[in-house]
Order: structure tokens, then C-alpha cells, then sequence
């Protein structure tokens, strides 16, 4: 891979509002995969050379989803090189990204497990747990946010803005009296005021700043609570979204709050949270295999 072709990867990766140091550098591992396979510009890739780069992530053994991603991050780089007029056409526009399984739907706390979770948190870990269960920020965006990011609405209602999700797209969050509570409670435990201001760029979870102190973190309250299970922090927005769908949430203001930009997404957790009592496949089942009364023959007179 040339300069110039980095150079055009780092443009794209911008273009993008790829924020998180973590997605971008997951953006040019996928795109490095094309150039590695393929040793060309992006202006002369042809669609044999689609086929040498499928047949590289085959031979890589890569699960389905790494797959995904990879195609999908070619797919959206060479859409933005088409955009730009670098070159004519995208070549991978023939290319879809492949079907995934989706994940385990199992993977979320019932109300109980997260109550429980919450009385077994000590008081420096309430509220980075508290914020990932109500808000269902990403782990990245829980470790990004920062006190100037909260806000009152002319209603009075406190609000967070998160504007690092995927695609660096802005969404606002509520922030009820139960977590606000605990916010002025860690705050005032470190000093800090409490009054509302745009220039604080204090982060509002001071007791852990890594993903991977989040997820050890959880792991260990799991445990103190007695939960039977070994929840990741992933695992928190699962519940997030699950619970919500659960009580009626709408879908499109699920989707929302969860900084999805396909509502398919969201509709894993929405089928996930119904169960499967109100499947029509129940319906078939009943008329198949319900026994029905026998019929009681007429002697002959």
C-alpha cells in the first residue's frame, strides 16, 4: 500500500466521523486486509481482484462477522472514493455484505439480576454501572463522556448528549432523578462542583477509564451479587435495550436512544424482550399435535 493510498484511507476514515481511536484503527485493519491481498491503487482494483480478496478472509478462517465487517469497510471506502471523483465507479458495489447470525439473546440481566447488581456495587462503581444499565451507552461512549455534556431542557429535564456513537452521529439521552443522584453523589465524593457548566471537561466516570477496567469491573459486582452469570459491559446495554422493548418501549425511540441507524437492529431485542408465546407458529402447532375429543360410535339399534 502506498502513501497515497493511506492517505486516501485516513481522508475516508475522517469523512466518516469515525471518532473512537479504537473503530478507526478497526477501519484501516479491515481496509489494510483489501490492500494486502490485492497489492494495487484503488483505481485499478478490477473484479477479479474482488475474488482474491474474498478468498484471502476464507483462507484467514475469519468468523462470519469479521468477514462482515471487513467487506463492509472496503465497500464504504470505496463508496467514498466514488464520491469523490477519485475514481468512476466503485467496483465492490456488486458485493453485498454477508448475512450474520445474530447474536445470543441470551445475553442480558433480568430486573432482578440488575437490582441485584446494583445493591452488590460498591459506592465507586454505582454510578458507571447505574449509567450503562439506563442509558445503554456503549462502553466507549460511557468512558467519553464528560460533565459538559450535561443540560437542562426549558422544561427542566436533565439531558446527556452523546456524539460518539457509530458514525459520529448526535443523540440525547434523559437523565432521571435516581442516576442524577448519584452523579451529584460521585461528584461531591471528588470535590467537584455540581453546577452545570459547558466548559467542565471533567469525565463524568472518574473511577474507571479503561474498556478494560469496565469490563473487570462488571465481572466482579457479577460475582459479589451471585448471579450465575459472567456478564460483559456489553451485556449492560443488552439488558438496557431488552428491559425497555420489555415495557413497551417504541422501537423507533429505542433505536434512538441506542444510536442504531437500522431499526433490524433493534428488533432483535424487540422479538428478544415479546418471548415466543405470541408466535404464529404456536397456532399450526395446536391444530397438529392438540389431541381432539374422539367421537363416540352409534350402536346399532
Amino acid at each position: 500500500m502506498n502513501d497515497a493510498t493511506r492517505s486516501l484511507i485516513e481522508q475516508w476514515i475522517t469523512v466518516a466521523g469515525r471518532n473512537s481511536e479504537k473503530t478507526r484503527s478497526l477501519y484501516r485493519h479491515g481496509i489494510g486486509k483489501l490492500f494486502l491481498a490485492v497489492d494495487k491503487s484503488p483505481d485499478a482494483l478490477t473484479a477479479s481482484d474482488l475474488v482474491t480478496f474474498l478468498q484471502s478472509l476464507e483462507d484467514a478462517k475469519l468468523s462470519p462477522a469479521t468477514r462482515a465487517a471487513y467487506i463492509s469497510s472496503a465497500r464504504s471506502f470505496f463508496k467514498f472514493l466514488e464520491n469523490e471523483g477519485v475514481i468512476a465507479k466503485s467496483p465492490l458495489n456488486i458485493l453485498r455484505r454477508p448475512r450474520v447470525a445474530p447474536t445470543n439473546l441470551n445475553d442480558f440481566l433480568t430486573a432482578d439480576e440488575a437490582r441485584a447488581m446494583m445493591r452488590a456495587a460498591k459506592p465507586r462503581e454505582r454510578l458507571p454501572l447505574a449509567l450503562a444499565l439506563t442509558t445503554g451507552l456503549r462502553v466507549g461512549e460511557l468512558l467519553a463522556v464528560e460533565w459538559r455534556h450535561l443540560y437542562v431542557d426549558p422544561q427542566g429535564q436533565r439531558g446527556l448528549m452523546v456524539t460518539w456513537g457509530k458514525g459520529g452521529g448526535t443523540r440525547v439521552l434523559p437523565v432521571f432523578d435516581p442516576l442524577w443522584s448519584l452523579i451529584v453523589q460521585d461528584r461531591q465524593r471528588q470535590g467537584l462542583s455540581t453546577d452545570f457548566s459547558t466548559r467542565d471537561t471533567s469525565p463524568l466516570i472518574a473511577g474507571v477509564r479503561t474498556q478494560q477496567g469496565m469490563f473487570a469491573m462488571v465481572r466482579r459486582i457479577a460475582v459479589r451479587a451471585g448471579i450465575g452469570k459472567t456478564p460483559g459491559v456489553h451485556t449492560l446495554r443488552a439488558t438496557f435495550a431488552t428491559l425497555s422493548a420489555a415495557s413497551g418501549a417504541d422501537p423507533m425511540a429505542l433505536m434512538a436512544d441506542l444510536g442504531h441507524h437500522r431499526l433490524e437492529t433493534v428488533m432483535l431485542y424487540v422479538r428478544g424482550a415479546r418471548g415466543l408465546s405470541d408466535s404464529s407458529a404456536g397456532l399450526v402447532s395446536a391444530l397438529l399435535f392438540v389431541q381432539q375429543p374422539k367421537r363416540r360410535r352409534k350402536r346399532a339399534a
